[in-house]
């Protein structure tokens, strides 16, 4: 219930963190990561995958596929297994204009060599929305779009011209 610790930068005494998590079992837990022995911890331990935002459809397979094979290795089931993706996303009246939005964006926390086509989503509403659904059929089933920018009316095209479509779709 309290804790005390005395760390090297922080101590703290008698604290505690309330309220506890609603969820039977604590908060889910997800892990990140791509390479083999990050996946093969996330098959052990993880309640869930979060692929990060560089990566082809087939990439997220890919590790998906891995990460079964290491959970059946251990006999661990994972019906209840979260599978998630960063993708960023750029919705705009076309392909170019959505581009130029992520460019940016992208060079600047990546590198201008990272793979904008294949990683991101950008283009009209329903261009993004095809884009997605081809993580959905690859086994995503919760989407963390990552918009290059917190413009709010960019925001709005994401949440009410292309979340609705994933709703639709069963992801």
């Amino acid at each position: 219930e309290r804790v005390t610790m005395d760390g090297r930068f922080q101590q703290l005494r008698g604290v505690s963190v309330k309220p506890k998590p609603v969820q039977s079992g604590g908060v889910p837990i997800l892990f990140g990561g791509a390479h083999e022995n990050s996946l093969r911890r996330v098959a052990e331990l993880a309640d869930g995958w979060i692929a990060g935002g560089a990566g082809r459809v087939e990439a997220f397979a890919d590790g998906r596929e891995k990460i079964q094979g290491f959970a059946a290795e251990r006999d661990r089931d994972l019906s209840s297994f979260e599978w998630a993706k960063l993708i960023y996303t750029a919705v705009a009246p076309d392909r170019q204009q959505a581009r130029a939005m992520l460019e940016p964006y992208i060079h600047a926390y990546y590198s201008p060599e990272w793979d904008i086509e294949g990683s991101c989503a950008m283009g009209t509403a329903d261009e993004c929305l095809e884009r997605l659904r081809t993580f959905a059929d690859a086994g995503v089933r919760t989407f963390i779009l990552g918009p290059p920018s917190l413009d709010i009316e960019h925001l709005r095209h994401i949440a009410h011209e292309v979340m609705p479509g994933l709703a639709a779709a069963g992801s």
